[in-house]
């Protein structure tokens, strides 16, 4: 641990405005033995923990200085700020041994204050270092993400001791200092992520191309070989210039790997076929056939075997079209039914419609028929109300007939919609017989309503008989009272 002015420190250590300034941020490196060697400003260091500590033991003024100290540690001061990092550390492992030894408590006071002190002055240094330092803790935060330290560790070493440099640098208040460092930092830094970023996608790639390389790749399978080269340097091209397209990078990446390993494969195929002798060769067919086979099973494909190899391939392809072309005339099916559903509802709509025009024929007749029934109660005279009802009744004769012609012309639409909805499904038919039922049902009420008129013509004709009956008994009383008015002139001349 460095040691400074031991005058520097206690003064920092009481003042209210520690690292008011990112320009004026003193380092609490505090050796503890200096405040038990008697030093000038002890006293206030004692002051300062007392009063922090009042009215607590040891135990919970150590116990409060674990806390700030684990805070310390979620703030990442050790690598923000490194020196109040430290220095709280040895502060702390200091009180917990003064502790340990049961030491009086205006010790564990003063080594409980100096490890909250340097933490919370390493979190005002941390504040200082991340508005200096921002664009290359940005890399850094980067680099960390992308496991930079795997890929080079090397140069993330190098790199992250020269960022720790310039966070000490802002750490001790010479923020001003650091300004000249920092362009070949974040230069050294974005070199880096490019690399790192690279090496996260090409890698693969390259792994199975220099494997292929080994085995003589490029003189096995010439072409191959040139279309793998060729993919990585378009994609090494490509993230130099723009290393932050992510989706771009990773396409070039993956066509790079394929490539890749379509050569790797082709030449570790050519590779043992060429170390197998002709007696041999018969397994290699056998294993190509099997594999055949495989994907035949997968396909539910015959037993091909029996063809040569060529034909056993242009065979599955074929079944491979078959089951392709079966899956489009399942969908092509799917939306054939689906319009079927759809031409079915729409049927529904339209018996719907009918089924109201019904209604509507019922409702009518039955005002017809409670205006015949206010008409019967009306009669001022016999015969011209029997000649009124004849005229109700032949209207009411006619509408019952169109009612009779409109329920023949339903049954007809319903007929046809039946003739059309044969093709559908099962649920169509049922609809059309349930609606069948309907209409036989309408139908029958149809009849009841025609008897109901049948009714009314008998009702009439009772009426016609009785104003008969009423006309004769009217002209019979005519003929007694006739006499009876001739009688009584005579009467009148008799002498007294």
């Amino acid at each position: 641990m460095k040691t400074q002015n031991l005058h520097l420190i206690m003064a920092a250590a009481l003042s209210a405005g520690l690292l008011g300034g990112c320009g004026n941020m003193p380092n609490m490196d505090l050796d503890l033995s200096a405040l038990h060697m008697g030093g000038l400003f002890q006293s206030d260091v004692e002051k300062a923990a007392a009063a922090r500590y009042a009215n607590m033991t040891g135990e919970q003024a150590v116990n409060q200085a674990e806390a700030s100290f684990n805070k310390g540690v979620e703030e990442r001061l050790a690598f923000y700020a490194p020196e109040h990092f430290d220095d709280a550390q040895d502060a702390l492992q200091d009180a917990r041994k003064l502790l340990a030894k049961k030491a009086q408590d205006s010790d564990i006071f003063k080594a409980a204050y100096l490890t909250e002190k340097n933490v919370e002055d390493g979190i005002q240094a941390k504040a200082a270092v991340k508005q200096y330092l921002a664009e290359p803790l940005r890399y850094q935060e980067a680099l960390e993400r992308r496991a930079a330290a795997e890929a080079y560790p090397k140069e993330y070493k190098n790199l992250m001791d020269d960022l720790g440099d310039l966070i000490r640098t802002v750490e001790a208040g010479k923020a001003d200092k650091v300004a000249k460092d920092l362009p070949e930092l974040v230069a050294g830094l974005r070199a880096l992520e490019i690399k790192v970023i690279k090496y996260n996608a090409l890698n693969p790639g390259e792994t199975l191309l220099a494997k292929a390389e080994k085995l003589d790749g490029d003189k096995i399978a010439a072409s191959l070989y040139l279309e793998a080269t060729a993919a990585h340097q378009q994609a090494d091209g490509f993230i130099q210039l723009n290393p932050y397209e992510e989706a771009k990078v990773n396409e070039l990446a993956a066509a790079f790997t394929f490539a890749a390993k379509h050569l790797l494969h082709v030449t570790e195929e050519t590779v043992a076929l060429q170390e197998v002798d002709k007696k041999s060769l018969v397994t290699v067919i056998l294993q190509q056939e099997e594999q055949l086979q495989r994907i035949g099973k997968g396909l539910g494909s015959a037993d091909v075997r029996d063809q040569p190899l060529g034909n056993q391939a242009a065979a599955l392809a074929t079944r491979a079209m078959e089951l392709a072309a079966k899956a489009e005339e399942a969908k092509r099916l799917s939306g054939e039914l689906e319009q079927a559903n759809k031409t079915q509802a729409d049927l529904k709509g339209q018996l719907g419609s009918s089924e109201t025009e019904l209604g509507s024929a019922k409702a009518r007749i039955a005002e017809l028929e409670q205006q015949l029934g206010a008409q019967q109660a009306q009669g001022s005279s016999a015969n011209a109300r029997i000649t009124e009802l004849e005229q109700q009744l032949q209207t009411q004769t006619a509408e019952a007939q169109a009612a009779q012609a409109r329920i023949g012309e339903l049954e007809l639409q319903l007929k046809n919609q039946q003739a059309d909805a044969q093709g559908d499904k099962l649920a169509s038919q049922a609809k059309a017989r349930q609606t069948e039922q309907q209409l036989a049902a309408k139908t029958a009420e149809a009849k009841k309503l025609q008897a109901t008129i049948d009714s009314l013509n008998a009702s009439l004709d009772a009426e016609k008989e009785k104003s008969r009956t009423l006309a004769q008994e009217l002209a019979a009383a005519s003929t007694v009272e006739a006499p009876a008015a001739a009688a009584e002139p005579a009467a009148a001349v008799q002498p007294n």
